[in-house]
């Protein structure tokens, strides 16, 4: 097979993706909610990355509860907001509270995220297991505070905030790989300096997040690939 006709199969894959997401975009913006205006969309999304933010200052300051605090503080941030598109028409199925709807070939896709999180996972074990206890709180933290706990305030709450506007699809896309940017200036906050690369790098990898949401109806999808590079900070140094 000829690189040519590799490229072709690559884009028209790409097209066909492109418009199933179009499509489930469009059906959640047609869904019976109350409508919401642009200004206010933007300002759902500033308040969201000014508490994602928070969550990390305080973090930092009180190191020994940090763990907690994101554990705890996250969900609660996207509960709240799904509690709150509830009460605008809003379903939490709608919302991405289901199991993946699929075919066979992301059963694949899934079944490929699970053996990489656990994976890593058990890497991380074994790794622990040689050298120190392994951080239990710190291990939940990183699957439900941060990788399901993520999934459900951005690709869950932001995207139903966005989709009950009337600004166009691709804007919303933008939306969503913005807030998740802007969520993580205070991480890359470090003494030696800012890291623009932890900002924009999490702005990119929501746009794959986005894509697992939207082809599967669910935040479990994007959920389980966000945690498979969460946990290999529990893999062994080589």
């Amino acid at each position: 097979m000829s690189a040519m006709t590799k490229l072709r199969g690559v884009a028209a894959w790409i097209g066909r993706e492109y418009q199933l997401c179009r499509s489930e975009l469009d059906r959640l913006r047609a869904l019976p909610h109350r409508s919401l205006s642009a200004l206010g969309a933007v300002g759902a999304s500033a308040l969201v990355a000014a508490l994602g933010n928070t969550i990390v200052v305080l973090g930092r300051r009180w190191k020994a509860e940090g763990e907690w605090i994101t554990l705890l503080g996250v969900p609660v941030i996207g509960l709240a907001g799904g509690a709150l598109l509830w009460r605008c028409g809003w379903t939490w199925r709608d919302l991405g509270f289901r199991w993946p709807a699929v075919d066979p070939p992301r059963w694949f896709t899934q079944g490929a995220v699970a053996l990489a999180v656990t994976g890593a996972a058990a890497s991380g074990v074994i790794g622990k297991i040689a050298g120190e206890d392994l951080p239990a709180v710190q291990v939940v933290r990183l699957l439900v505070g941060t990788a399901l706990g993520e999934e459900l305030v951005h690709r869950s709450v932001v995207l139903g905030v966005w989709a009950s506007t009337r600004v166009p699809g691709r804007w919303i896309v933008v939306a969503n790989m913005g807030t998740f940017a802007l969520w993580h200036l205070a991480s890359a906050t470090h003494q030696s300096g800012f890291r623009w690369w932890e900002v924009v790098g999490p702005g990119v990898l929501a746009l794959v997040l986005l894509w697992g949401r939207l082809r599967s109806r669910s935040i479990v999808a994007p959920a389980a690939f966000h945690a498979a590079p969460n946990m290999t900070e529990f893999l062994p140094p080589l």
